[in-house]
């Protein structure tokens, strides 16, 4: 009778977060102004449906920016609906708003699982569905990062599962199957997923003395994974000379160089020098150029680090000059690697600047600019001088490292306030909302996501530094809920270290939007503190 009655309270539980998740959605939604139209849309941002439908194929081999599974999505939907439905009903964002429903579902689940109060964990998974809401609508639920919550989501209740049940031929395959999704949709968890999932897998098997499990388990859950990450730097290799998941790797890393040199032009330069690099990529970095806003004429003056960083050197500084929809102009380059070399690297600009004119689809997408194959070769060369930095200026890069952690951790949690917020404010570091009016409810979202902020700011800190320690003392326990939830803190604190190292040390811009990334995991430790906290308060 007992067991039934809890049964019957988490159904309710569950049910009631998937109604109130789905009709403050539709109530938002019904509340938005009408949606843009495809004739409201420029003419360059009407290439990207073009690249998604008529020229897929040929766009999804071509594009290195970001891993593929995202072009995937983009292209279903606009297949199902078609071009003038999917923007009318507003498809992408119905599509994430699901998305993310479930990953709420998948991560509830997964806090019961591990005995959590179904009260605690239902307010916890309530807070995040809403202030996931604003996030949607940032640019209306059309950006690559909105679907990595969802895959994120279900890598954490693979390896949830896993954590529970190891021996478990089913959980490997789902920790295989949803590592090798999040490898095909999020280029930064390339590295997150196998270093995460091979960490996890020893400390499951090696304090038992299970080495043939291990083996087993090994090959069942980075096989996949290993594989997807394989084929497309194998793709983007054969494409952009990039053997990343993206061709924004180098730049990135060039970003942290920059910030470690206070973006002091000459003694990056310098640094560049004594890293051996080669005479184009200097011409380069001393010819980038910015693009111009169009409303007064004038080059967006803040561009010109990101420019440096990434190797633009192609938008047209002479209107008359620029070719196709973009307005690039590759001759400058073209003329200095004829007239200088290497002449290998001449191939390769000539088809993006033919691309730029004749198939200006291929550049289509989030950052156009950043899609040409010329980012990949200046970013390899980018690589070595990251690493020279290190060995060159050790505090200077420490002092990057530390600043770039300080606005994932501290902004970051609030990035969905900010996407609130029209304007920046003392928490707001900058104005990220994309719709032309105010969000509907925007007060509600605001005290909720300043909620979830707090939340973010309390489990985040323990979650690196104390509570491990604390959870592995809880291991040799015989209480084997304490044990379990122990267990799974430790072992989930993994990936989210994971993330927080690679958006500290090798990417050196907007780590605030990246922090999302870990909100999945923050969720379910934040459900496994309060059962911690709870057994503290029993026991006093």
């Amino acid at each position: 009778m007992q067991l039934l009655f809890s049964k019957k309270i988490f159904r309710n539980k569950l049910f009631i977060l998937i109604t109130g998740s789905i009709f403050l959605r539709v109530v938002v939604l019904v509340l938005l102004p009408p949606s843009r139209e495809l004739d409201h849309f420029a003419g360059t941002e009407k290439l990207f449906f073009s690249a998604m439908t008529e020229n897929f194929k040929d766009y999804f081999y071509f594009t290195t920016q970001i891993p593929p599974s995202t072009y995937l999505i983009n292209a279903a939907v606009l297949f199902v609906f078609g071009i003038k439905t999917a923007l009318h009903i507003r498809a992408f964002l119905l599509l994430v708003s699901l998305m993310n429903i479930v990953a709420v579902v998948l991560l509830f689940k997964t806090l019961l699982k591990y005995s959590v109060n179904a009260t605690a964990a239902f307010a916890i998974l309530a807070l995040f569905s809403s202030i996931l809401i604003p996030f949607e609508l940032w640019k209306e639920g059309m950006h690559y990062d909105h679907y990595t919550i969802f895959f994120t989501s279900l890598f954490v209740w693979s390896l949830a599962e896993l954590i529970k049940e190891e021996d478990t031929i089913s959980n490997q395959l789902w920790v295989a199957v949803a590592g090798g999704l999040l490898v095909s949709q999020s280029a930064v968890n390339s590295a997150v997923v196998p270093f995460s999932i091979i960490l996890i897998v020893l400390f499951l098997f090696i304090p038992k003395k299970k080495y043939r499990s291990l083996l087993s388990c090994f090959i069942l859950t980075i096989s996949l994974p290993i594989l997807v990450l394989f084929l497309i730097s194998k793709k983007n290799l054969s494409v952009g000379q990039e053997s990343l998941t993206s061709n924004k790797g180098g730049p990135a890393m060039m970003m942290v160089v920059q910030r470690a040199y206070n973006y002091d032009v000459k003694a990056v330069r310098s640094l560049m020098r004594e890293s051996g690099a080669p005479n184009w990529y200097l011409w380069t970095y001393d010819h980038a150029t910015i693009p111009t806003d169009p409303k007064t004429g004038k080059g967006y003056e803040h561009w010109i680090n990101l420019a440096q960083a990434f190797g633009i050197c192609f938008f047209s500084t002479d209107s008359s000059k620029g070719k196709g929809p973009w307005q690039f102009n590759f001759d400058p380059l073209i003329y200095y690697l004829k007239k200088n070399g290497p002449r290998n690297l001449i191939s390769a600009v000539e088809a993006d600047a033919d691309d730029a004119v004749y198939r200006p689809y291929r550049f289509a997408g989030y950052s156009p600019e950043l899609s040409p194959r010329w980012i990949g070769i200046y970013g390899d060369v980018s690589k070595k001088i990251f690493f020279k930095a290190i060995l060159k200026n050790p505090v200077g890069m420490f002092r990057a490292f530390c600043i770039q952690q300080g606005i994932f951790c501290i902004y970051g949690p609030l990035f969905t306030y900010n996407t609130v917020s029209a304007n920046p404010n003392l928490l707001a570091r900058s104005g990220l909302r994309t719709l032309s009016a105010p969000i509907p409810l925007a007060p509600f979202f605001i005290v909720t996501t300043l909620l979830f902020a707090i939340v973010a700011w309390l489990i985040y800190i323990p979650a690196i530094i104390i509570f491990p320690i604390r959870f592995l003392l809880l291991l040799k326990s015989a209480n084997t809920n304490a044990a379990d939830s122990g267990k799974l803190f430790f072992l989930l604190s993994i990936p989210l270290i994971t993330l927080a190292i690679v958006f500290s040390c090798l990417v050196g811009g907007e780590n605030d939007r990246y922090f999302m990334q870990a909100t999945p995991y923050i969720v379910v430790l934040a459900g496994l503190a309060s059962m911690w906290l709870k057994s503290i308060k029993i026991s006093l």
